[in-house]
């Protein structure tokens, strides 16, 4: 099991969110083939479905709301 210092990644996050919204863009960018290498292609089946079902019902209200 991988252990992540999570205040290292709260300060990541937060000069992440930090940048100007091109340089946020960016760093994703740079960062998107990297982390596809990294997640493997049929890791949202491993996924609970009721909460995958929760998940995708909430994003649709909220697109809905505006």
């Amino acid at each position: 099991m991988t252990f992540k210092n999570i205040d290292s990644t709260k300060q990541i996050v937060s000069n992440l969110n930090s940048l100007d919204i091109d340089a946020h863009l960016a760093v994703l960018g740079e960062s998107y083939p990297q982390i596809t290498d990294i997640i493997p292609g049929n890791a949202i089946d491993t996924l609970p479905t009721e909460k995958a079902a929760d998940l995708v019902a909430r994003i649709q209200q909220i697109s809905s709301e505006k």
